[in-house]
């Protein structure tokens, strides 16, 4: 009879985005019916308005990556498979393992840098009868130093109509100057004094106040989040998960975040009860990743909230919104680059 941590190790590579090729499937009752699942076509059998998060335009849930972590767990009694506290998704495992080998940032240069670019929807109200919605990309780059001060270069593209709908409502409203700067890309360069930036990046507070044992830290990561001594209360409606992963891409991206620290936060947010793995994504800009993320309704409509990160750097590539409402249009940050420097125009 073969052993639990057999079994385990056989039916975690299988879902392992990195090790799914070491695996090689047994003639076990269990095994054909993993086999049977994880060959199958991802989208078959999806519940509505959930697709497996292939493309960074497809919306989420793996389904069957998650109703795989769900067999092997009944399989091998894993704590999430039956009762008491639970463990962390197995692909999260592997980002730690990555994230504990990544060099520590030189947090003793003066500017903390990081770039972005976001894709964003942005509706218009002129009356009751006339509105529309624009697709915009900004890309911003930051340099904030351990005051709080720095500089911000915004570069935004030529706004688009989401659709032919869309810009008939605005040339049925006389085509008015709803832009700023009209139908033009643009930058901008602003400057800011001390404690403009007082949340981040530098925050060496609340850095210095997680814990790093996973168990420890994802009661942590709950704890501040429903903390309404801290102001965050009922977190204006988001769930609990939801509001996690948006404080665990906080501390990953700050420079004061030693490796152990970073492995421990992987670990931990897979233990976050609504916390799932989705499975292979991409981001805008074509970067491969996996994906974790929970759904919430506090937006009006459902939607995930979720994560794309790179399994072999631990780096968290992209942030993403997806609507489950197939006529939504999804909302992307990209990260592009962080790193620290020696003044307001270097970059890393």
């Amino acid at each position: 009879m073969k052993s639990k941590n057999e079994m385990l190790d056989r039916g975690l590579a299988s879902i392992d985005p990195g090790r799914a090729e070491d695996w090689q499937s047994e003639a076990s009752n269990a095994d054909a019916l993993l086999a049977e699942i994880l060959a199958s076509d991802p989208n078959e059998g999806a519940s509505p308005g959930r697709p497996h998060l292939r493309s960074s335009r497809k919306r989420a849930f793996a389904v069957v990556a998650v109703g795989a972590v769900a067999l092997i767990a009944a399989i091998v009694d894993l704590p999430n498979g039956g009762g008491g506290e639970r463990g962390t998704l197995p692909v999260l495992a592997r980002v730690a393992e990555a994230a504990a080998k990544q060099p520590a940032q030189d947090t003793s240069l003066p500017y903390f840098y990081t770039k972005t670019r976001g894709t964003y929807v942005d509706t218009s109200v002129y009356d009751r009868e006339h509105q529309w919605s624009t697709y915009d990309t900004v890309v911003v780059e930051r340099w904030v130093a351990k005051d709080g001060s720095g500089r911000q270069l915004t570069t935004t593209s030529a706004p688009q109509f989401v659709s032919a709908k869309d810009r008939a409502a605005w040339e049925s409203a006389g085509r008015p100057n709803f832009l700023s700067h009209g139908f033009a890309a643009h930058t901008e360069s602003e400057s800011f004094p001390p404690g403009h930036f007082s949340d981040r990046p530098y925050n060496w507070t609340q850095i210095a106040q997680a814990p790093t044992d996973p168990p420890e830290l994802a009661r942590w990561l709950q704890d501040k989040v429903t903390d309404s001594s801290a102001g965050t209360g009922d977190g204006n409606g988001f769930s609990v998960a939801v509001r996690t992963l948006t404080m665990v891409d906080e501390l990953l991206g700050n420079p004061f975040a030693t490796p152990q620290l970073r492995a421990a936060l992987y670990e931990a947010e897979g233990r976050v009860p609504g916390i799932d793995y989705l499975g292979r994504a991409s981001d805008e800009i074509g970067r491969e990743g996996i994906a974790i993320g929970a759904e919430s309704a506090n937006s009006g409509q459902p939607t995930v909230y979720s994560l794309i990160v790179d399994p072999d750097t631990s780096q968290v590539l992209a942030s993403r919104q997806d609507p489950l409402d197939p006529k939504a249009r999804a909302s992307e940050t990209d990260f592009i680059a962080s790193g620290t420097t020696g003044s307001l125009t270097a970059t890393p």
